[in-house]
């Protein structure tokens, strides 16, 4: 499952951009979309004549299930807000009367673009309210990246004026399920664990303590399921889970964090997301060869991919370069063996349109370094759930949002979303 990027051509919007697991979607506002695979870390190929159903079948009867992958909530292009001080001005109206006032609230800061846009957010809250803020980053020894550590501890709290805690998990105990486990895998990410203990035994000690929650509706439909529900009964403060920013758009929450200079150098680099070097979840294009220069013990790493290729892996006919090569410890043994096959055999055909990692870093890029594209901005935020749930409902993959209504941009996908 992703979250769609808009597609900007001197700032004018002319597609929508998807990524996940190792596929690529990319539409034009005209309707096209072409369904890419990654066979290696500079290179996709065009596979959308290839895909049934629910992905690539193969001859074996095996299926590559790269819908899944690039499985999105419409994007509705559309503003929220015109800039951080009038949506801050909104949130605390609606924050009246809610009990906020004088709480300690706890933000867990990745670096990345929803997590800093929260802790904005909240730290410009923090005079009007009498919160306390403390916010939280955990650094996983030999999976997180030196780099990210570096942003988030030194240049993070000079540009959003709030001091950042970094907890490091024990190494040992790291280092003992990366032997114990192996690598984390789609579906199975041990070391979520890690991230999230600190933030639960915070709120434990401290029953007053809220807990700032930085997801949005529109970034997968997971959670579009799970805070539409949410924005119907209108709530930002539900219980002690506060979600200061879940209404916000792609391009709002670009706008904030360069307004405040807070652009993670992942972003700057041409990658869609923040997260761990050696994240599961990271698209091919995202693992180049430099990966491994951004963790805290290459050699440990290396040792745990041989154990687990040879426990788990050769027997089905992968061979270790491809495992390492193609980062396959992302997937289980099984999809690993489907997807290889896949790759090996579009990557050898000349005959397929390719597309290169330089063109994908040059999309995510021009959204954090050129102008944004017009678009309208609502006067009432809560009108924007309403509109992506219509979105959704008509089987829309794209649409806009203007004075006028809702109109589509890229239709008839609703296997895309379902």
């Amino acid at each position: 499952m992703t979250e769609l990027y808009p597609v900007v051509e001197g700032s004018v919007l002319t597609g929508v951009l998807g990524y996940g697991g190792d596929a690529v979607l990319l539409c034009s506002v005209n309707g096209e979309c072409r369904l890419l695979l990654w066979v290696s870390s500079e290179e996709a190929v065009n596979v959308t004549d290839l895909v049934e159903g629910r992905g690539v079948r193969l001859p074996s009867g095996g299926v590559l299930p790269v819908v899944s992958w690039v499985r999105a909530a419409p994007y509705v292009h559309v503003r929220v807000c015109s800039g951080l001080r009038r949506y801050v001005s909104w949130v605390a109206r609606e924050l009246r009367g809610s009990g906020i006032a004088g709480k300690p609230v706890i933000v867990g800061v990745s670096g990345g673009k929803d997590s800093v846009t929260a802790l904005t957010v909240v730290d410009s809250l923090a005079g009007r309210f009498g919160l306390r803020v403390r916010a939280t980053y955990v650094y996983i020894p030999f999976l997180d990246s030196v780099r990210s550590r570096r942003f988030v501890e030194d240049d993070l709290p000079q540009r959003v004026g709030c001091d950042v805690e970094v907890i490091e998990a024990r190494r040992r105990d790291v280092k003992r399920y990366l032997k114990w486990r192996g690598m984390p895998k789609r579906g199975r990410r041990w070391c979520t664990y890690f991230k999230v203990r600190p933030m639960r035994d915070a709120m434990k000690a401290d029953r007053r303590l809220l807990e700032v929650v930085a997801d949005r509706v529109s970034e997968s439909p997971k959670r579009a399921r799970k805070l539409l529900k949410v924005a119907s009964e209108r709530l930002i403060l539900a219980g002690r889970r506060f979600r200061p920013t879940y209404l916000l758009t792609i391009l709002d929450v670009i706008d904030i964090v360069r307004f405040v200079n807070a652009v993670h150098p992942d972003y700057s680099s041409g990658y869609p997301r923040v997260a761990c070097a050696l994240c599961p979840y990271r698209s091919l294009y995202e693992l180049g060869e430099e990966v491994f220069r951004d963790v805290d013990d290459a050699g440990l790493i290396e040792e745990v991919l041989r154990k687990e290729h040879s426990a788990r892996y050769a027997r089905l006919g992968i061979e270790f370069e491809d495992f390492t090569v193609r980062h396959l410890w992302r997937f289980e043994p099984r999809t690993a063996k489907l997807l290889n096959e896949v790759a090996s055999k579009v990557s050898k055909d000349e005959r397929r349109a390719r597309l290169s990692g330089e063109h994908i870093k040059l999309i995510i890029k021009e959204l954090w370094e050129g102008k944004l594209p017009r678009a309208h901005v609502l006067k009432d935020p809560w009108e924007y759930p309403d509109a992506l749930l219509k979105a959704w409902s008509e089987g829309w993959l794209a649409a806009e949002l203007t004075r006028e209504g809702l109109k589509p941009l890229v239709k008839g996908l609703k296997a895309n979303i379902s």
